[in-house]
């Protein structure tokens, strides 16, 4: 599992753990209706490739 953080709106853009430490916590899309708001934090998997909420459980 990894966290990921992503935009919930329609760019669905992601950044890694590394990004967002790095900086990347806002969208940056400019098409996108949350332009500029904060990413949400997801877990992933890398196993299935799917996001889901943390403490949420998760099967493959």
């Amino acid at each position: 599992m990894e966290i990921h953080y992503v935009c919930t709106g329609s760019c669905h853009g992601i950044a890694t753990e590394e990004q967002w430490k790095g900086g990347a916590k806002t969208c940056g899309a400019k098409s996108c209706e949350l332009f500029g708001k904060p990413l949400a934090k997801r877990m992933f998997c890398s196993k299935c490739k799917k996001h889901f909420n943390p403490g949420e459980k998760h099967s493959c």
